[in-house]
């Protein structure tokens, strides 16, 4: 599965722990309750859910295929999969839910505002709405598959002109995935969280966020969070070895370009080296054609000479346009 459509057991990653942290860490809210799980994918976050305790789940993707997998795959009581699209879930004729959870999924539609809408109607009037978007290190990802970036004070306003409480959770993948309040920030350099752990950020400058994690209500909720942590020794070290191949990737087009730009000038240097003997060839040519002959060397005899410099130049501007071609390809962002 692509990092579109994750799979967490399928390949252990910085994706899957915090998809896996956001759907634990969001257990009291969903605990005893019916649940939406909007854009579910393949499903685990519901079976997920009902694991941790909630009373019903029905997952809803518009993807057919991956309907089709969660309904061989995740066979469960008071586990249900339904194929639609988010834009119109009132065609599905449901029930309103206690709590309607929808991640990473306002950044794929086109129309957001239009889910949202979508997605707040399915719930009670006392409902818990639980959204999450990429934050600000997916504007450096040039992922295809994003139509959207938000900023959390844009999406907090829009969900703020619809309930009266809302909440925002930073989620961000260093050692391990963790969670905590937008409010709490980290001001100071080495920040002790108890007498055995400290925080260290020496820079001093605030870290960009993976993930923004919202809860919205229109009643008070208990905002404390069940999980707040998740450790995965497998997912550091794929993630380590990751950022190496990119690395050495770097290395690979930094010693091509340096390559390039060497031919670049043993090219320019032929051709410098070119024109100026063309020239002392020409100087000599008519001298020698006027010391001959008596006069001044005829235009056939020109024009050959001219001919036969105009093919060397093209042959030179045929290789630098190749180079130039391999430097521009080498420029491109790998897909």
């Amino acid at each position: 599965m692509s990092k579109e459509r994750i799979d967490p057991y399928a390949h252990e990653d910085l994706y899957a722990v915090d998809h896996l942290l956001r759907y634990t860490a969001i257990t009291p809210w969903i605990r005893g309750k019916r649940v939406l799980d909007a854009a579910c994918g393949t499903g685990f976050g519901s079976l997920l859910m009902l694991r941790n305790g909630a009373a019903q789940v029905i997952g809803v993707d518009v993807s057919q295929a991956a309907i089709d997998q969660c309904q061989q795959e995740l066979q469960a009581t008071n586990l249900d999969f339904t194929c639609s699209g988010l834009e119109d879930l009132s065609a599905l004729q449901l029930e309103p839910f206690d709590c309607v959870v929808s991640f990473e999924t306002l950044e794929h539609v086109r129309e957001p505002w239009i889910c949202l809408d979508s997605l707040t109607a399915q719930l009670k009037p006392n409902g818990i709405l639980l959204l999450s978007v990429p934050g600000e290190t997916d504007q450096d990802q040039n992922n295809e598959f994003h139509l959207h970036h938000y900023k959390r004070e844009e999406l907090h306003g829009r969900l703020r002109a619809k309930f009266k409480y809302v909440h925002c959770y930073a989620q961000k993948f260093q050692v391990m995935s963790a969670l905590r309040p937008t409010e709490q920030t980290n001001n100071q350099p080495i920040e002790f969280k108890t007498l055995s752990a400290m925080h260290i950020a020496l820079t001093g400058e605030p870290e960009p966020t993976d993930t923004y994690l919202f809860l919205a209500s229109n009643e008070p909720v208990d905002c404390t969070l069940e999980t707040t942590t998740a450790f995965s020794r497998n997912a550091w070290l794929n993630l380590a070895r990751e950022r190496a191949e990119l690395y050495n990737s770097v290395e690979k087009f930094t010693a091509d370009i340096k390559a390039l730009h060497r031919n670049f000038k043993i090219e320019f240097a032929k051709n410098s080296d070119l024109i100026r003997k063309f020239t002392n060839a020409l100087a000599w040519g008519q001298y020698h054609y006027e010391q001959s002959y008596g006069r001044k060397p005829e235009q056939p005899y020109m024009d050959a000479i001219l001919a036969a410099q105009s093919e060397r130049e093209k042959v030179l501007q045929a290789r630098v346009h190749e180079l130039e071609a391999e430097l521009e390809s080498l420029r491109q962002p790998a897909k």
